[in-house]
């Protein structure tokens, strides 16, 4: 569950409470960029001197002192320049590698559910493309609009000061040049939301083109892929136009409310050095000044879109860590000891979120430590939901599991999960070595031990096969590897955790013959001493189990050895049994 969406205001004093560790940073930043702005606002005011004493007055002092003074302000404006921009980027990049640890942590607790509920290419487009543009916001957006922003009232403090009445005159058409940044403020925040969930529809469709690039092949379908890939792109394209639109439209503006404060000045203050009431350098001084202020005005204008697509991106991404994790310890979750005795499933119902639809209607099933248990049946009787409920992927509706009489539900998800080991049909591996795939885990296992637990996978033979043994890269997900010693280094991963209860969910299905011989003579190995729940499409590899159970729309029909439930000639088993052809063989 998540709670509701955020304000800019909560999100703008979250962004404040992760700044909070490095604002002595923040404020050597914003203090270089007040003594910045204050030379700014010199720079201007050196115009007056320059006129009234050298070229009006022929001053000599003046002649030779201000080149000096120009060149220490340029000096100052440049050190205080490098400070301010160094400590603002490392407190805007400091916060970003927070963002993008603690997303990371999050969605690694998050449950299984929420996967199965958000796509990869929608994530990922959180994660990097959400958090880039928060990013660009706090290093380039922020600092522009706290540079500009001070700049302005440095700058405005100087016209105040050189004629606060023409000030209070030309202050009205400042407060004319804002109205665009109100005006234009919600529509690039809604037209930077659409961007960014194009964005993510985007990365959804380029990620699945890749990893179904296969199926798309032999199908032919790549220009369907290509158009579907081009409709998005347009979707893109048609936004970020808008988006341009908009920026350019409120520039237009800014020019015209420019253009007309311009003349407005030049006819005041020109009319004032003509009646002797004001200098020529007074005059100048005043108008490079406001000229001055033009700029950083005009700069948070164009700003504003990128914060506006910072925000949007920010809500996002607050949306993300705001989701909390369906599946969690209860605050009075205790340690689960040693499993010693046995595993019992008791009325077990189970729904993905549609009761109407049950998965599960009232499971019962004991399973003894040290006994191997078969589950098959029909695809999408509920096999695997079964095993899934165990450690605990998905919480049950109603019953319950036990494990030695205690309620998986009342012990720590760490605890009970440390005493299962998992080998599936979809092997995971990763873009590592050999070595750290098996030892995934369990890190500093000994050289000696992952050799060792290799030769009792089976797996050890074709390692040492390898171009660089247990040092080899077998790729992303294991493709630089067979289809059968990917399942060998699943196998070898399992015996190194050392569990007392193993899961196999059809690890052998999607293998050839040849393969499943060697990786099942490797899971006979694993199986030894431990309590196993076998998840089975070919019954073949399940005749020699304690206890099969037959499983059909979410409930057990049939439960025997192998023997028992193939002389009962009018059991669900046995005609699964003559459907495989085994009972020929």
């Amino acid at each position: 569950m998540s709670r509701s969406e955020r304000t800019d205001k909560e999100l703008l004093l979250m962004l404040y409470e992760r700044m909070r560790p490095y604002r002595s940073y923040f404020i050597v930043a914003i203090i270089s960029m007040v003594f910045l702005s204050g030379l700014t606002s010199l720079q201007a005011y050196l115009i007056k001197p320059i006129l009234d004493k050298i070229f009006i007055e022929k001053n000599q002092f003046y002649f030779e002192l201000l080149p000096i003074v120009i060149f220490i302000v340029f000096l100052g404006k440049g050190i205080c320049y490098y400070f301010s921009q160094y400590f603002l980027e490392l407190v805007g990049q400091s916060i970003v590698r927070d963002f993008r640890r603690d997303i990371f942590r999050h969605v690694q607790s998050l449950s299984t559910s929420f996967f199965h509920a958000h796509s990869t290419g929608e994530l990922m487009s959180r994660i990097f493309g959400d958090v880039a543009m928060v990013q660009s916001t706090i290093s380039s957006a922020s600092i522009g609009m706290i540079r500009d922003s001070l700049q302005i009232i440095s700058l405005v403090g100087l016209i105040f000061y050189l004629d606060w009445q023409f000030a209070i005159f030309c202050f009205g058409f400042i407060l004319v040049a804002f109205a665009p940044v109100i005006l234009f403020s919600r529509m690039h925040r809604r037209l930077g939301k659409s961007r960014q969930e194009v964005s993510a529809t985007i990365s959804k469709v380029m990620l699945e083109a890749i990893q179904g690039n296969i199926i798309i092949k032999a199908f032919s379908m790549e220009q369907a892929e290509i158009l579907k890939f081009v409709r998005v792109l347009d979707d893109l394209f048609q936004v970020s136009l808008k988006s341009v639109r908009v920026d350019k439209i409120s520039h237009v503006i800014m020019e015209l409310i420019g253009g007309i404060g311009i003349i407005a000045i030049i006819m005041y203050g020109g009319g004032q050095v003509m009646n002797g009431t004001s200098s020529t350098g007074t005059f100048f001084s005043f108008l490079a000044a406001l000229l001055m202020t033009y700029e950083p005005i005009k700069g948070i204008t164009k700003l504003n879109s990128s914060i506006q697509q910072g925000l949007a991106s920010l809500h996002r991404i607050t949306w993300l860590l705001d989701q909390r994790p369906e599946i969690q310890d209860r605050e009075d979750a205790v340690e689960l000891p040693p499993f010693t005795r046995e595993i019992s499933f008791k009325e077990v119902k189970f729904d993905y979120g549609n009761p109407e639809h049950a998965i599960l209607k009232g499971v019962d099933l004991t399973i003894a430590r040290g006994s191997r248990v078969a589950i098959v049946g029909h695809s999408g009787s509920g096999k695997t939901t079964l095993a899934n409920l165990l450690p605990r992927f998905f919480d049950i509706r109603d019953g319950s599991i036990q494990i030695d009489d205690h309620d998986i539900r009342q012990v720590t998800i760490a605890s009970l999960r440390q005493q299962i080991s998992l080998v599936t049909q979809n092997t995971v591996l990763f873009n590592d070595t050999v070595r750290n795939n098996i030892a995934y885990g369990a890190p500093d296992s000994s050289e000696e031990e992952i050799r060792r637990i290799a030769a009792q996978a089976n797996a050890l033979e074709f390692i040492e096969a390898l171009p660089d043994g247990f040092d080899t890269l077998i790729g992303e997900a294991g493709v630089r590897i067979s289809g059968g010693q990917r399942q060998r280094l699943a196998v070898a991963r399992a015996f190194l955790k050392n569990a007392p209860i193993l899961i196999l969910d059809e690890a052998t299905s999607a293998l050839d013959t040849q393969s499943e011989k060697a990786v099942q003579t490797a899971i006979e190995q694993l199986m030894v001493g431990r309590t196993v729940i076998i998840i089975a499409h070919r019954l073949s590899t399940v005749e020699s189990a304690d206890q099969i159970i037959v499983m059909k729309e979410g409930v057990v029909i049939e439960r025997g050895t192998h023997n028992e439930l193939l002389a009962n000639p009018e059991s669900a088993y046995r005609r699964l049994y003559r459907m495989q052809g085994e009972e020929g063989d």
